[in-house]
């Protein structure tokens, strides 16, 4: 039965809109056949979206009709004619010819999927898909039929192809007849701008590149982390909007730092040696090393897919470079080409090592160059724990060069309720560490120190740079002045760990960007980015060569979380395709 059929397409299997080219007289509605049971049809275009049934199969949507699309993928017509063809998998974007006939066995040489009920995650509305014909015609109201069975012969021409035979709506018989050209769409490459599911992967997304270097985080390779994307990150690592993130973990010889050498990276997900992309896993909730991820919207809605295969050539000319991939997820195969020059950052000194503050954070931070301040009201509310005495704000104070650097110092102070887009003059200088269990500490005038949660993540007032958490506030100040039209921050922490520990101080004096999260509680929390690795986590034994493990490839910062951190509220983009609107 179709319940049972794997479906393994390459994104949101929907009509895209932009169909074919729109003929110089296009019919109107009323044009066809209008009271008989021949469908005689003038125009066609078809949409290759891979193995979407899976079983080794090729799959494609046949649109037959007479009619036309507008822009955004309504149809305006009297018959649409959608067939869902299976044939064996091959090379090309060409139909075979053959004939078809209408079964759920795909182990058949050529069939078309009878009309099938499937479920939209994302809009948790059930659908039809599978092959259907569409009718509008003026004696009856318009309507979508499931077609049963059938049987239709397709024959190549120089410039199209030819389709005739019988389809069954019950028990009701249709013949078909078309000629002319039909133009494949390949699905599993492109989709049309302006689509909220676009991918990269034509020339219609302008992809941008940066890498990262990791240093030796396997005996004898050097480690980088190359991202391919396209969308606008904000400061703290996600994207403005949407976006998509493409990302391989490359294992090299040792070299310089700033550069990834040429040569063809076959993917491996146990040999830890130079030469390799390593293929993704999950581990303690963290999808890494190499992954998709895709982001819908500015509301924690994205989808997060391993890379579970993966063939990437690197030509390099001086800066320039020219990279061939080729790679799978769960939902299909793709290819990616980026042409262009690729800034690195150094990374190396920001984890797995004995002392996590060996490289570029020293032992005493001061940032003397804090340009940006945002003040997020997470209002009466502390993760889930609700009280009308005080009001939660967590500061994020960025470094100049954040955007590059990711360095900020994250403070999260509970002031009196009635502050609101406003912070109180006053000194902080009483920490705790929060007890879910002690909500009489819950006080405005402290502090909630840096601490560590059950699934290792960063939270409270800590010292950030580069994807990691350093240094925890278990002592110290935070003084709050009014300055003009803005404010004047001083603040001086001590984390008292006696292997981690460390200092950071800092200053700044200007305007406050006051915002407020979009929810409250937990979820909302994790939603708005500040899950930091701790430095804690990056101990000396994540270095042993061949471990394949994720604690490695968390210490140098890279990976994101496996599920969604407002799960209940993000919905996974549906593996299902929902084909042309009907007018």
């Amino acid at each position: 039965m179709l319940a049972g059929l794997s479906s393994c397409d390459t994104s949101s299997r929907q009509h895209r809109g932009y169909g074919p080219e729109q003929p110089e007289q296009p019919s109107r509605p009323g044009e066809g056949s209008e009271s008989s049971n021949d469908l005689t049809l003038k125009y066609g275009f078809a949409e290759f979206w891979g193995q979407h049934h899976g079983q080794n199969t090729d799959d494609y949507l046949l649109y037959l009709y007479n009619g036309q699309f507008d822009d955004d993928g309504k149809f305006d017509g009297t018959e649409l004619l959608v067939l869902d063809i299976v044939l064996p998998k091959k090379g090309d974007l060409l139909i075979k010819e053959g004939v078809y006939g209408c079964s759920e066995e795909l182990g058949a040489t050529y069939v078309f999927i009878p009309a099938y009920k499937d479920y939209d995650r994302e809009t948790q509305q059930e659908y039809t898909d599978g092959s259907t014909l569409y009718l509008n015609r003026a004696s009856k109201k318009a309507e979508t039929l499931d077609i049963t069975g059938g049987s239709i012969t397709i024959k190549r021409l120089v410039s199209g192809y030819t389709v005739d035979g019988t389809i069954l709506v019950g028990s009701t018989e249709y013949t078909v007849h078309f000629k002319g050209g039909v133009k494949v769409y390949d699905m599993t490459q492109q989709t049309p701008s302006g689509d909220d599911e676009a991918f990269p992967g034509s020339n219609e997304f302008q992809l941008k590149a940066k890498a990262q270097y990791n240093g030796e985080v396997y005996e004898g390779s050097d480690d980088y982390t190359l991202f391919l994307y396209y969308g606008e990150y904000d400061d703290k690592g996600d994207f403005k909007t949407k976006g998509t993130e493409i990302v391989f973990e490359f294992l090299t010889k040792p070299s310089d730092g700033k550069s990834i050498a040429s040569g063809t990276y076959p993917s491996t997900a146990d040999n830890f040696k130079a030469g390799y992309v390593l293929e993704g896993v999950e581990q303690d909730g963290t999808v890494y090393p190499s992954y998709v991820y895709r982001q819908f919207d500015n509301q924690g809605n994205f989808s997060l897919d391993l890379i579970n295969s993966a063939n990437v050539t690197v030509s390099r000319s001086g800066t320039d470079y020219v990279i061939d991939a080729a790679y799978q997820t769960k939902n299909g195969s793709y290819k990616v080409r980026y042409e262009g020059a690729i800034p690195f950052v150094d990374a190396s000194g920001q984890g797995g090592q004995d002392d996590p503050a060996e490289g570029d954070v020293p032992k005493n931070v001061e940032m003397k160059n804090i340009t940006r301040v945002v003040a997020e009201d997470w209002g009466q509310v502390w993760d889930g724990i609700e009280c009308t005495d005080y009001r939660d704000w967590i500061l994020y104070l960025y470094d100049k060069d954040a955007e590059t650097t990711k360095e900020y110092t994250c403070i999260e102070i509970l002031t009196e309720e009635k502050y609101e887009k406003a912070l109180p003059e006053a000194k902080f200088s009483k920490i705790i560490v929060p007890d879910v269990n002690e909500t009489k500490e819950f006080v405005p005038g402290v502090i909630i120190g840096g601490y560590i949660d059950k699934d290792n993540n960063a939270w409270g007032t800590w010292y950030n740079k580069g994807g990691t958490a350093y240094y925890a506030a278990t002592k110290g100040t935070f003084d709050i002045k009014a300055q003009g039209d803005g404010y004047s921050f001083v603040f001086d922490f001590i984390d008292e760990d006696e292997t981690y520990g460390g200092t950071f101080k800092g200053s700044y004096t200007g305007g406050v960007e006051f915002t407020k999260p979009s929810s409250s509680g937990v979820a909302a929390r994790q939603a708005a980015g500040r899950m930091m690795w701790p430095a804690h986590a990056a101990s000396a034994p994540a270095r042993a060569a061949g471990l394949a493990g994720g604690q490695a490839r968390k210490a140098v910062g890279t990976g994101r979380r496996a599920a969604a951190s407002a799960a209940d509220a993000a919905p996974v983009r549906p593996a299902s395709r929902r084909r042309a609107t009907l007018n």
